[in-house]
């Protein structure tokens, strides 16, 4: 193995053997095995090791268990302890996503800090082959179907030419010591459950799955390399910068076996997803003077162009909302303002909608992002809520918590933008007149 780890390293070009190389440790078989490679390659090295404390004393044990390696081998460690469950919780993400952001964050810290070229993870051919079946089922594009990246930043993998199978012959012939993970075991998590249920029946139909996910894998980075260079010819030849606006030609794009990809590889920079660049190819040449946005820009459906322009800065918030106002735009955020009778008025449970009793309202209202210590009453409960505890309840993420809106009557916020009206502010059977607030995406 320590031959085919060299070869592989020298045919990718994964890094020259005089560079500083922090090899992230778990305690495990896979982590094991790369550090008793690098030994045996004499390369330099240190190590660096993520407690979670998601498993309690086992995960104490790990700590342990790779600070004694390191000491045994006389390299260098860093450990760090992360709060992972709080974290997830404030974020409104999953465990395991917490563990990533929390990991990789913090692994280009200590690199950079330290002066190491890059960060080895023990990721492996089984890895690859379980990362493209979820890739597949989730609906990646063509990047997702080359599974796991041999470089990616600044982390490496230099143990993917090797299998689950050989790494745990290797260990048990060279006397390496690790600790195993019970939690593998555990399906509560995506990717054991392929790993110990649905893998072991795709091999059933295909015995020699690995190594045909790893070829399809070799097979989809190179097609990848050929696709963005198509993209990036393609970008030269119809698209100019026009004054600060990104103008493409309709007859490159027109012409394109497929214009709705072309598009969004093409527009995806500013923010333009791939439905709207269906929808965009529908209209393009077909209706002048269309409109589309994203959260930092605006595309103009022209006669023979697109034109891409940046958003003008948004007014600062807060802002008032005057009772003649029928529309506000605020940087991504768009919202449209009516006054309906409320006996012919059909109530709305969409919560990008908010329908407020018109009398209990005090003009001019105040738009605003929310603040620490905000509280109201969300509809249908008695008591007051912060917000703050309402968007973790809800799973809101930190992005979009970040810029979440409030609308206030007076001193009492009414509506949490897109989530929740205030329970104060209901419609009620007295209601005579309705004050509708519409999000708009």
């Amino acid at each position: 193995m320590v031959k085919q780890f060299q070869e592989f390293i020298s045919k990718n070009q994964l890094f020259a053997t005089t560079e500083k190389i922090l090899i992230s440790v778990s305690s495990g078989v896979d982590s094991s095995v790369l550090v008793h490679l690098f030994q045996q390659c004499k390369l330099n090295f240190g190590l660096i090791h993520c407690n979670f404390q998601l498993r309690g004393k086992e995960s104490e044990l790990d700590q342990k268990f790779v600070k004694k390696m390191s000491k045994t081998i006389g390299v260098s460690i860093f450990t760090k302890n992360f709060d992972t469950k709080r974290v997830a919780k404030e974020e409104g993400i999953s465990t395991q996503m917490a563990a990533r952001y929390l990991r990789y964050d913090w692994f280009e810290q200590i690199r950079g800090s330290n002066d190491y070229d890059w960060v080895a993870t023990a990721h492996h051919q089984d890895d690859l082959v379980e990362t493209l079946i979820l890739n597949f089922i989730k609906g990646a594009g063509i990047q997702g179907f080359e599974g796991i990246k041999l470089k990616w930043g600044k982390v490496i993998r230099p143990l993917l030419f090797a299998g689950k199978g050989a790494i745990l012959e290797y260990a048990r012939k060279n006397q390496i010591k690790w600790r195993e993970d019970k939690s593998n075991q555990s399906n509560i998590y995506q990717r054991n459950k392929l790993r110990n249920e649905i893998i072991p029946k795709l091999k059933e139909l295909n015995p020699n799955l690995e190594k045909t996910l790893m070829r399809t894998a070799e097979q989809m980075r190179a097609v990848e390399k050929v696709y963005f260079q198509n993209i990036f010819q393609q970008r030269t030849a119809i698209t100019a910068d026009r004054n600060g606006d990104i103008v493409l030609k309709l007859s490159g794009i027109s012409n394109q076996p497929n214009p709705k990809l072309l598009l969004w590889e093409l527009l995806k920079p500013y923010g333009f997803n791939f439905d709207q660049c269906g929808n965009i190819a529908k209209a393009a040449g077909k209706k002048s003077g269309k409109l589309f946005y994203t959260p930092s820009h605006q595309l103009n459906v022209d006669r023979e162009e697109l034109i891409v322009s940046p958003l003008p800065s948004p007014v600062p918030l807060p802002i008032d909302i005057k009772l003649r106002d029928k529309e506000i735009i605020n940087d991504d955020l768009k919202l449209c303002f009516s006054v309906v009778d409320a006996s012919q008025f059909k109530i709305s449970n969409d919560p990008k909608v908010a329908n407020l009793d018109f009398e209990k309202l005090r003009f001019p209202l105040k738009l605003r992002i929310w603040q620490k210590g905000d509280w109201f009453v969300p509809l249908g409960m008695k008591g007051k809520k912060k917000v703050s505890d309402f968007m973790i309840d809800n799973k809101i993420p930190l992005y979009k918590k970040q810029r979440t809106s409030v609308i206030l009557s007076g001193d009492e916020i009414i509506w949490l933008v897109g989530h929740r009206v205030d329970e104060r502010s209901r419609i009620t059977k007295s209601t005579k007149s309705i004050y509708v607030i519409s999000k708009v995406d």
